[in-house]
């Protein structure tokens, strides 16, 4: 692929620079008693701790700390958080991946489910694709590192990611939002919160509507493709009938209408030729030139709502909480199946997910030992159907493949009927799973806790396929079968049942009051399942399974204006479910081991009264094992798991006025080659690269009104998220390319 060649700067040694300078200034910031870094409270264990208190790796940041840095999608959080990696391809609602510590699972079919939890307000989102969206109205988010299989359940065997969202207030508060930038970028958001029955009802309600033009152009028709046409709601009311007792009642609903995704050509293999004498258009060899030449549709329509319900009710001696939630999550996509500008092959996907859960928690606190009893009930509803059609002129195109004398040619194209292949592939799962779960943490002594959690998991799933294939005769042909697309498969029906004990076990010792070692074990999995695809050789796949060492150490330095956290881990992957795209079919298997190592430092300093900064570093060494099946990636590092990453942030703040002040954030994040094919194939190695980002702006004293421009990988770097085999093209592939550079100015107001 093209090498970038853009100014590079090497964050790691900036990173070490502003580790030692923050030491060099401490002395003078300290003289400053007002300056510290705040301890944000976090929910990692299901109850309110300082971050620094709780024995897990982990990053928090709040609401305010992710708009200065520019943080307003899901996918931006990757740039504040060097061990998280997130990745879309084909499309974002069912082609999204979500890595932490390297390790995630690829998307493209809807019977598999994430390795990362995602959780907003409590409730949990069973697809990526439903967090693939603009952060809105945000008080916090917590992205938890190794496995959470005790507190969150299933499907967090690498980590999960909790979102929460802000609260009803019962003093009227109102903010607006208003965004420009390239491409025509265009965002506006809101909120307004106030109370309806003095000390009794508050409520809340907000919104985002986000819009811009593709990046990416077709050189025949001039349509642009991966553009942003997005908005969400969201209302909220509060209930406090007494002093003991809260009621929050969540409502939500959004719709996302976009020509997405497109992919320009990283390289071409023998079928370019083909395609040229049947008169297709070459767009070019360099995806970043963002050129393609399609027939096909490229869109995605995705709508979700949900309604959850949270009580808290402080009895004498114990919180209980309750947590119930729906959520509907529904996408129609269509994808120009083939790549190229010949009518050859589309394919389209309409799905729907429902699903149901309940939590019951009780917690509190006995002598030396902090409690929780939960229950937890999951119910899923899936239904799809999709179809990959023959087009006007694949007929020609297969004749062509091979060399044939003219009649069998004509044979072979003869063959070949518009609008057949796949015609209908009809999918549906039901799911139905329970656990039982408690997390105790024991005061042994002043300096020593020790954290025991234990949960029992129990799924059952329930999935059919039915298939209406109107193939070609050269199917099953005795000589020409290898010139068969989309053949006959069989309908299938199939039931499973999984039962896992996971839990956790760690020590934490206060080595001083500013200071403090953890470490321990969890156990961690997730869900089997059935294959959603009629490529399927095997419908059913087994769950994935984690066992999980950690050691760290949080500390605070110059009393609190250094913060420092480290932490290593050791994680052993059983049975690891790959999804693998030949430009044909998805497979999915479980004939993977991986292992996954590393270290992860984060540090926070308060350099004077104007600066602080922020250095995150990871190095991850994630393998699969020699026992792999697959000789080919045994011993190899994963796809999508960068070895080193490094975050670095400048954050500065200085009076301008009695008034006003201005500020400024630069941000960065660096990581190292990567391959990005499941495959490994050497053609979709992703050289190194460095994304800069800055948000600079003036702002009132008291938070009223806020102005300020923002640029969006600065460097105009150039790399790709993805690199796929083109479908039917041996030889060629295609990339989803990150995004190029764009600038705008931004504007808030609150009242």
């Amino acid at each position: 692929m093209k090498k970038n060649n853009s100014p590079r700067i090497s964050v790691l040694a900036l990173a070490m620079i502003s580790i030692f300078s923050s030491n060099v200034f401490a002395e003078e910031a300290k003289e400053n008693e007002y300056l510290v870094i705040e301890r944000i409270e976090v929910t990692a264990q299901k109850r309110i701790q300082s971050i620094q208190d709780v024995p897990i790796a982990l990053s928090a940041f709040n609401g305010d700390e992710l708009e200065e840095a520019g943080v307003i999608t899901f996918q931006d959080l990757e740039t504040v958080t060097p061990s998280l990696n997130i990745r879309s391809s084909t499309n974002e609602s069912r082609g999204s991946s979500i890595r932490i510590r390297g390790v995630g699972t690829t998307g493209n079919n809807t019977g598999l489910e994430g390795s990362v939890g995602i959780f907003i307000d409590g409730v949990y989102l069973s697809r990526a694709g439903i967090a693939m969206n603009d952060l809105m109205d945000i008080e916090r988010v917590e992205i938890l590192r190794g496995p959470q299989g005790t507190l969150f359940g299933k499907n967090t065997s690498t980590g999960a990611i909790s979102i929460s969202t802000r609260l009803p207030d019962f003093d009227y508060e109102a903010e607006l939002g208003l965004q420009y930038g390239s491409n025509n970028d265009q965002k506006v958001k809101g909120s307004v919160t106030g109370g309806l029955i003095e000390d009794k009802l508050a409520g809340r309600f907000s919104f985002t509507h986000h819009t811009s033009d593709g990046e990416i152009e077709d050189i025949n028709t001039n349509i642009s493709y991966n553009d942003k046409d997005r908005w969400t709601t969201r209302g909220q009311l509060l209930f406090t009938p007494q002093e003991d007792v809260s009621l929050r009642i969540i409502a939500d609903y959004g719709e996302k209408d976009e020509n997405c995704c497109a992919s320009p050509h990283l390289q071409y293999g023998p079928t370019a030729a083909l395609l040229e004498a049947l008169g297709g258009t070459l767009a070019g060899a360099d995806p970043f030139e963002r050129k393609v030449a399609v027939n096909g549709e490229h869109y995605n329509y995705a709508k979700e709502y949900g309604t959850s319900a949270e009580l808290n009710w402080e009895l004498d001696s114990a919180l209980l909480t309750a947590i119930s939630s729906y959520r509907n999550y529904s996408y129609d996509i269509a994808t120009d199946g083939d790549r190229s500008d010949l009518d050859l092959n589309n394919t389209s996907v309409s799905s729907e997910v429902k699903a149901t859960t309940h939590e019951l928690r009780l917690q509190g606190e006995k002598g030396i030992m902090n409690w929780m009893l939960g229950l937890y009930f999951f119910e899923e509803d899936i239904v799809e159907q999709s179809n990959s059609l023959y087009g006007s002129m694949l007929g020609e195109y297969v004749s062509n493949l091979a060399p044939l004398p003219d009649n069998i040619k004509a044979y072979v194209a003869s063959t070949y009927v518009e609008g057949g292949g796949a015609v209908l592939n009809d999918f549906s799962q039901e799911t139905d799973g329970w656990a039982i779960f408690t997390h105790n943490d024991f005061t042994l002594t002043e300096k020593l806790n020790l954290t025991a959690g234990l949960r029992y998991n129990s799924e059952k799933k329930k999935g059919s396929g039915k298939f209406t294939t109107e193939s070609s005769s050269l199917c099953g042909h005795a000589q020409l079968g290898a010139l068969g697309f989309l053949c006959p498969v069989d309908d299938f029906d199939s039931n499973t049942k999984y039962e896992e004990v996971t839990g956790t076990l760690k020590l934490s010792y206060s080595l001083n009051d500013d200071a403090m070692l953890f470490g321990g074990y969890s156990h961690g999995f997730k869900a089997g399942g059935i294959n959603l695809s009629r490529d399927a050789k095997i419908y059913e796949f087994l769950p994935e399974k984690v066992d999980s060492w950690e050691l760290g150490v949080k500390s605070e330095f110059f009393d609190n204006l250094v913060r420092t956290n480290i932490s290593t881990y050791y994680s052993e992957f059983k049975d690891y479910q790959l999804n693998t795209y030949d430009g044909t079919s998805f497979t999915i298997s479980n004939a993977a081991g991986v292992i996954s190592k590393g270290i992860e430092l984060d540090v926070t300093a308060i350099v004077s009264e104007n600066l602080m900064i922020q250095v995150g570093y990871a190095y991850n060494d994630a393998r699969y094992t020699n026992d792999t099946i697959d000789g080919e990636l045994a011993g190899r590092q994963i796809n999508s798991a960068p070895k080193n990453t490094v975050t670095l942030a400048f954050l500065y703040s200085k009076e301008l006025t009695e008034n006003t002040d201005i500020f400024a954030n630069i941000n960065g994040r660096n990581q190292s080659g990567a391959n990005t094919g499941s495959n490994l194939a050497p053609e979709k190695y992703q050289d190194a690269y460095t994304i800069i980002n800055a948000r600079v702006g003036i702002r009132a004293m008291d938070d009223s009104w806020e102005l300020a421009l923002y640029g969006k990988n600065v460097l105009d770097e150039e790399y790709m998220n993805v690199a796929i085999d083109t479908p039917a093209q041996s030889g060629s592939l295609n990339a989803y390319i990150g995004q190029e550079a764009s600038y705008g100015i931004s504007a808030t107001f609150r009242f």
